[in-house]
């Protein structure tokens, strides 16, 4: 299985360094991971894309940032592999790892510009792909979330592996409840839709 992950190819993405007038560095913590990462605004490059196009459009996407300039284009790629853990369970499964170009660029605007939670009333889309937090709604409209969730990667799956630290921290030496997910065979899942087996490629009988 593993020499099967090694033939997949790297996904194309890119990254983003913000810089202030007193030269720190923009980070925010994801929502949608227990471990409490904190990261960089970054992204995939679709098909066709300018990376310096894609660059922008996350960077707005997930920030809400547009007044900037660029500071530095960095050489070549930075690239990187994927957890064992995460093979075959983000990215639809399509990738191995990740190859990103990072650009540096000087934030211009007014802090109030960077807004990583939506505006009054409108609808949040819950991804795993995107930044996300829950504030104050101060328009007249509801405001709606819909979640949106391509597989269930982001949720601790440890707990579910015989040796693991976690499974004997959060399960075992609290004698907690066993609540391990019955797998499913190999030819139940390849009698999936294409669309539905990102969701339970991480079940499969081994």
């Amino acid at each position: 299985m593993k020499e099967n992950f090694e033939k997949l190819p790297l996904r194309n993405g890119v990254g983003v360094i913000i810089l202030n007038s007193q030269n720190k560095v923009f980070v925010a913590r994801r929502i949608d991971n227990p471990k409490k990462f904190w990261q960089m605004p970054q992204g995939g490059v679709e098909d066709g894309e300018d990376y310096y196009k894609a660059a922008l459009r996350e960077l707005k996407e997930e920030t809400n940032i547009k007044s900037i300039s660029l500071i530095k284009e960095i050489e070549g790629f930075i690239s990187y592999n994927l957890p064992n853990n995460l093979l075959g369970i983000i990215w639809k499964g399509k990738y191995r790892g990740q190859k990103q170009k990072w650009f540096v660029m000087k934030f211009l605007g007014n802090p109030d510009e960077i807004n990583v939670t939506g505006n009054p009333g409108d609808v949040f889309f819950y991804d795993s792909r995107l930044w996300h937090a829950v504030a104050e709604n101060k328009g007249d409209g509801p405001r709606v979330a819909i979640s949106v969730r391509y597989a269930p990667w982001w949720l601790n799956l440890n707990v579910q592996q015989d040796g693991h630290r976690d499974r004997q921290r959060i399960v075992l030496d609290i004698d907690g409840k066993d609540s391990i997910t019955p797998r499913i065979t190999r030819d139940t899942y390849n009698e999936l839709p294409e669309k539905a087996k990102t969701l339970f490629m991480h079940l499969v009988e081994s």
